[in-house]
């Protein structure tokens, strides 16, 4: 019997599995398919590599998630399989070009090039004075426990000059805030906005309070990297050959029995002190044994009907004359793409 079991190799699993192995637990990580990382994983057919979803890597700057985590693992950056790329997307608007440089001020001045308004440095400062804050106090409130008051009030006392400084931000929502520097409407910089707030946040400006959106806005002002051989070479260059972790190993049912969880799986039935599932609130239930099951299965579906995701086109270019020499691009365009509801294309 193990310490914990992980189902699923997305980036929370995998992470999950890292960690726990960190500080000497024993622990088995099983992942359905043939590659590690989920919706941030990569495919191969016809000896082309595909990344399922996520193809940019962002948080290895100084103290931020990335770093971090290498630096709890003892892990060299430079085993990473990786290359910096600056800009880091070209967003295309109807007729308007905008470079997304890691520089501030160069990124700037190609957006208000692009939709002039009087007080756009003002917002864009703004903007990024509020990412700097989230990214600053991010592990402040670490270790959390929302299920105990007393963590939350700790929290709550400890952070307070933060969160006071930060009502509006974090209360209002992005559009709410980012109108009244407008000069006027403007369609093609609201689509514009939108689309890079839905890009990262997975909402749109009326639906993501300000706070979080302006870290969407400003990734492309952190170090971007194009990751070689697919986003899930950064998972592999951290698991390495780890026998622990199980590929290709279907979780069919989690049991309970005399306190132990019981795992079956395609490949048998392991034993477990604890479970940690990296599954989506949709379908973790799906797994469960009867007496598992919660009211929570059955709320989670009812709550958030609404299931993020993406629609994908995976193929592949011959481009001979290096007509794509950036490595993402984001094209908005007027009619609403039939079954996602949203208004852009991303190409990678």
């Amino acid at each position: 019997m193990v310490d914990y079991i992980v189902v699923g190799g997305g980036i929370g699993g995998t992470v999950a599995y890292l960690l726990l192995k960190s500080i000497g637990k024993n622990v088995l990580l099983f992942e359905k398919l043939d590659y590690l990382g989920g919706c941030a994983g990569t495919f191969r057919k016809d000896g082309i590599s595909y990344n399922v979803g996520a193809s940019t890597l962002v948080g290895l700057d100084e103290k931020l998630p990335l770093d971090t985590l290498l630096k709890i693992l003892k892990i060299d950056k430079n085993i990473l399989p990786i290359k910096q790329i600056d800009p880091s997307i070209v967003v295309f608007v109807g007729d308007k070009k905008i470079n997304r440089y890691k520089d501030f001020d160069l990124s700037f001045e190609e957006i208000n090039s692009n939709f002039p308004h009087k007080k756009n440095r003002e917002l864009w400062n703004k903007i990024l004075k509020t990412s700097n804050q989230n990214w600053s106090n991010l592990y402040n409130f670490l270790p959390f426990n929302p299920k105990s008051p007393k963590n939350v009030i700790h929290q709550l006392f400890k952070n307070y000059h933060y969160l006071l400084s930060n009502v509006k931000e974090n209360l209002l929502t992005a559009e709410s805030i980012i109108k009244p520097y407008l000069d006027r409407w403007d369609k093609d910089y609201v689509k514009f906005l939108n689309s890079q707030i839905l890009m990262t946040t997975q909402c749109y400006w009326n639906e993501v309070n300000f706070s979080f959106a302006c870290m969407g806005l400003t990734y492309t002002n952190l170090s971007n990297y194009y990751v070689f051989g697919g986003m899930s070479e950064f998972l592999n260059a951290l698991v390495g050959n780890d026998e622990n972790v199980k590929k290709k190993t279907k979780v069919i049912k989690i049991s309970k029995e005399s306190g132990v969880y019981k795992v079956h799986t395609n490949r048998g039935v392991f034993e477990t002190k604890r479970v940690i599932l990296n599954k989506t609130i949709w379908d973790f239930c799906d797994i469960l044994d009867d007496s598992l099951k919660n009211d929570l299965c059955f709320k989670n579906r009812q709550k958030y009907s609404k299931i993020w995701s993406s629609a994908t086109l995976y193929f592949a270019v011959k481009d001979d004359s290096n007509l794509l020499d950036k490595h993402h691009y984001q094209i908005v365009h007027d009619e609403e793409n039939p079954y996602t509801g949203s208004y852009s294309f991303f190409v990678s």
